[in-house]
C-alpha cells in the first residue's frame, strides 16, 4: 500500500509494522512523536532528521547510516537487526534507553559520557567496552560479542541486570562493585570460578551453564538466590545446593 496518503492526517504516532517501503519522505511533514517503522525494509532514513520524534522505533530494516538523527533529542532508540557499524551520530544525545542489537557494530566510543540506563549491544563484534565506563547502567546486554574482560564495568555500581552469554570471558571480579545485581546471565564464557559473586547477596537468578565452573560452593550463602542453571559444567558435588533458598536448579550435563 501506498503510505503517502498518511501525511496529510494530523497524527502524532505511527506504527506499520512489516509494511514494505520504497522510501519514508512521506514523513517529512508530519510532526509525529511516535514512530514506529519496524521491518519495513527501509534503508536510507533522511526523513527522519527534521521530524524530532521522542522515541523511533527502527527495527528489522536495512538501515546503515545513522547520521539522519545526530543531533535530535531523542531518549529512547530502538534500532535492532539492521546493517549498521558506525554509531558516531548518537553522540552527545541524551538517552536513556538504546536497543542496537545484532548490527555490525565494532567500535562503541561514541557512547561514552551518554546518560544510558538500559543498553543492548548484544549480537555485534564488540571486543573493547571502555566506552561504557562511568555510564549510570541498570540492564546492560553484551550477549554474542567478542569481550575478553569486563574492567570497564568495574565501577558500574547501579547494575542490576547483566547479559554476557557467549563470549569470552574468564574473569568476572570486575563486577565486585555491582552489589545491586539481581540477574546474571554469563553462559558459554570461559569462567572457572564463582568465588568473585560470593559478595552479591542481592542476586537472585544465575545462569553460567558451558563454562568451566568445578565448584559452587562460594555461592551458598547468597540467599536471595532463587533460580541457578548451571549444565554444561565439570562439577560432581552437589551438596552446597542443600545450603541454598534454590526454588530451580539445572544441572545436566554436568560431568
Amino acid at each position: 500500500p501506498d503510505p503517502a496518503p498518511l501525511a496529510g492526517i494530523p497524527l502524532t504516532a505511527l506504527v506499520l509494522d512489516r509494511t514494505p517501503l520504497v522510501n519514508i519522505d512521506f514523513l517529512r511533514t508530519m510532526r509525529l512523536r511516535r514512530l514506529t517503522l519496524r521491518g519495513c525494509g527501509i534503508s536510507p532514513i533522511q526523513a527522519l532528521a527534521g521530524m524530532k520524534p521522542e522515541m523511533p522505533d527502527i527495527i528489522r530494516n536495512r538501515i546503515v547510516e545513522l547520521s539522519p538523527l545526530a543531533g535530535l533529542p531523542l531518549s529512547t532508540l530502538r534500532a535492532s537487526f539492521n546493517q549498521i557499524s558506525s554509531i558516531v551520530p548518537l553522540r552527545s544525545m541524551p538517552l536513556k534507553r538504546l536497543d542496537l542489537s545484532c548490527n555490525r557494530i565494532k567500535d562503541i566510543y561514541a557512547l561514552n559520557g551518554l546518560p544510558v540506563t538500559d543498553l543492548n549491544l548484544s549480537g555485534n563484534r564488540i571486543a573493547d567496552l571502555s566506552a561504557l565506563n562511568g555510564m549510570p547502567l541498570r540492564k546492560l546486554d553484551l550477549s554474542h560479542n567478542r569481550i575478553e574482560s569486563l574492567t570497564p564495568l568495574s565501577d558500574a555500581a547501579e547494575l542490576d541486570m547483566l547479559f554476557l552469554s557467549q563470549n569470552n570471558i574468564s574473569d568476572p571480579r570486575p563486577l565486585r562493585k555491582s552489589q545491586q545485581l539481581q540477574y546474571l546471565d554469563a553462559r558459554y564464557n570461559r569462567i572457572s570460578s564463582l568465588d568473585p559473586l560470593e559478595p552479591h547477596a542481592a542476586l537472585l537468578e544465575l545462569s553460567v551453564p558451558g563454562n568451566g565452573i568445578t565448584d559452587r560452593t562460594p555461592l551458598k550463602n547468597l540467599r536471595n538466590l532463587r533460580f541457578l542453571t548451571c549444565y554444561g559444567n565439570p562439577v560432581t558435588d552437589l551438596d552446597p545446593h542443600n545450603q541454598m533458598n534454590l526454588v530451580y536448579l539445572y544441572v545436566s550435563g554436568s560431568s
